[in-house]
């Protein structure tokens, strides 16, 4: 009798073997929207260096300003940043290097010759690195829990529907915009204000491919133009631990060029200028 249960028992705890396995690597999807930004973070955290596309769409009062271009990342926080911007029916360049050193190089190309400028990284403040230059936005993609919490301060998000890009799941974030004051000094012009925010982020991989804000008022007279302001971030054929070399994150500033140099006083931003010298 106790022959012809071994093979029974055998069975018996193999499957329950298999059970606790599946179990135990079974990917629990997150269930709120910290829980995604902490998965993000989790997945992000072992990437040596990653490469995308992007595009950058900041709109102010129906004036859309669209850029386009290439990142790259390299840790420890190394960031390249080619983009082109048409801008007024001109298109400017703009390179954006935040080097070894911590120093945040901006140079602008365009049809007036060529402008740069600097600033110490670290010392400037979440919500003020978008203000250093038009192009900057885009860097605020690279701390998702900074970004995070600098969004979740003015929107209340929930998991929206999934979407897809690029052929990969994507969570997505939808936030409402939670203030419905209006500021006193727009008080005697606008009746009401609206927004929107929404962070796409990848089921597989934690990548933040899109965030997008938007902030729109209802004007009490007819205006010519919707008045409002937004901007968007966007990622396509993003690559992950790709081999770049050191020396794209060196930044040497044209001899003839003077340097304006960017430095934070409580909540404003000091110019100065220099040679250039670091």
């Amino acid at each position: 009798m106790s022959k012809s249960l071994l093979p029974r028992i055998s069975c018996e705890v193999v499957l329950v073997a298999l059970v606790s396995l599946i179990q135990a690597h079974a990917v629990v999807e997150p269930k709120t929207p910290e829980a995604v930004i902490e998965f993000s973070e989790n997945k992000m955290k072992d990437c040596r260096a990653w490469t995308a596309k992007v595009g950058l769409l900041l709109a102010e009062h129906g004036m859309p300003v669209p850029s386009d271009g290439t990142i790259h990342w390299k840790q420890p926080s190394l960031v390249r940043v080619d983009v082109s911007t048409m801008m007024f029916g001109e298109r400017w360049s703009t390179l954006i290097i935040i080097d070894r050193d911590g120093t945040a190089w901006e140079q602008q190309t365009s049809k007036n010759g060529i402008q740069v400028r600097k600033c110490k990284w670290d010392s400037l403040r979440f919500e003020e690195r978008a203000s250093v230059g038009m192009v900057f936005p885009v860097t605020q993609s690279l701390e998702i829990r900074k970004l995070w919490k600098a969004m979740s301060k003015d929107y209340q998000f929930q998991i929206g529907p999934e979407e897809t890009i690029e052929g990969q799941p994507m969570f997505v974030l939808l936030g409402t915009l939670k203030r419905k004051d209006i500021p006193k000094e727009m008080a005697a012009d606008v009746k009401s204000i609206a927004g929107q925010a929404r962070m796409v982020i990848g089921k597989k991989n934690g990548f933040l491919y899109v965030w997008e804000a938007a902030v729109k008022w209802e004007p009490k007279e007819e205006q010519p133009y919707p008045l409002g302001q937004s901007t968007g971030v966007f990622f396509t054929e993003v690559k992950f631990n790709s081999d770049i070399k050191d020396e794209q994150f060196q930044f040497r500033p044209p001899a003839d060029v003077k340097v304006e140099v960017l430095a934070p006083i409580k909540d404003e931003t000091r110019k100065e200028t220099d040679d250039g010298a670091k």
